[in-house]
């Protein structure tokens, strides 16, 4: 790996008319990892891939692939799989995978294969007699088959059932463990694409709000819970994101400087990465943090 990262955002705005799509968004996803673009529909996710993508240009700040300016220099690097299926006049799936199949000079044949076994596809299909699902299907195929250095899915489980989606993500943990390179999930669908990813890349409103490695944050991101006054004890001086009383007991979630060991007295267990989500967002509001602020969390 050199130190050029795959994908950089420096200082990223956009706008279109009265809506802020992109507020001043960094982040920088090195080469060689599985990253989750993670947010709300309309939180800038697609703004962000157009960008990158060079279906759209910055006006404020920059953005770099493979440390160039995204153009026809950058898309032969690239493989992205949109949400919204568009073959062209390609009127088979056969057809699709050929043409994909030239694109792109890193594609293995075995993962294609394997691909289209696993999810069951009939290649001599009509693209036009596709199922949202089968069409979904057929673009996840070409992109872990394509093998591209950078491979990004937009929305990578749209439309597909729930034997096809864990299929699909089983499929790019080997297809990743053959050949390395960097993966962008983009999705709403948080804790479904939790067991795959290594770094989340959080964005609410055009604004990061946390990057992280995932299990690091499984470490961090805790809920501590039981007696109050034993919670509250175990908890002083903690960034406390939301708190809540039951029954006699209260929970807090707390996000960590660093790993610690709590006193037994309390329960602690990790908290989930959409849960985690949900509880930054509305810190980013000044709703609970307790001095939590506006600021990112960033690796």
């Amino acid at each position: 790996m050199t130190d050029i990262p795959a994908i950089e955002a420096r200082d990223l705005s956009m706008r279109f008319g009265r809506t802020q799509a992109l507020d001043h968004f960094n982040c920088r996803m090195e080469g060689g990892h599985i990253y989750g673009l993670l947010g709300r529909n309309g939180a800038g996710k697609s703004t962000f891939l157009r960008l990158l993508t060079a279906q759209a240009f910055t006006r404020t700040g920059e953005v770099r692939v493979l440390g160039r300016r995204p153009g026809l220099g950058t898309l032969g690097e690239m493989c992205f799989i949109s949400d919204t299926p568009d073959f062209g006049g390609l009127t088979r799936v056969r057809d699709v995978l050929s043409a994909e199949r030239r694109l792109h000079p890193n594609w293995s044949d075995a993962v294609c294969s394997r691909m289209v076994e696993r999810f069951e596809l009939d290649v001599r299909r009509k693209t036009k007699g596709l199922s949202r699902g089968m069409q979904t299907a057929v673009g996840l195929v070409c992109g872990l088959a394509s093998q591209a250095q950078i491979t990004i899915f937009d929305e990578p489980s749209l439309g597909l059932d729930a034997v096809s989606r864990e299929r699909f993500y089983d499929a790019l943990i080997d297809a990743y463990a053959e050949r390395p390179r960097t993966i962008v999930l983009s999705t709403h669908l948080i804790d479904e694409v939790a067991r795959v990813l290594e770094t989340a890349v959080m964005i609410d409103h055009g604004k990061l709000i946390l990057q992280r490695d995932v299990d690091e944050l499984r470490q961090l991101c805790v809920t501590v819970s039981g007696a109050p006054e034993a919670v509250t004890a175990a908890t002083r001086g903690l960034r406390v994101l939301h708190e809540e009383s039951f029954a006699g007991a209260m929970a807090r979630s707390v996000f960590l400087d660093a790993p610690r060991q709590f006193p037994q007295d309390v329960k602690t267990e990790p908290i989930g990465l959409q849960r985690l989500f949900v509880l930054l967002t509305d810190a980013q509001r000044g709703g609970e943090a307790d001095g939590f602020g506006n600021a990112a969390i960033a690796l």
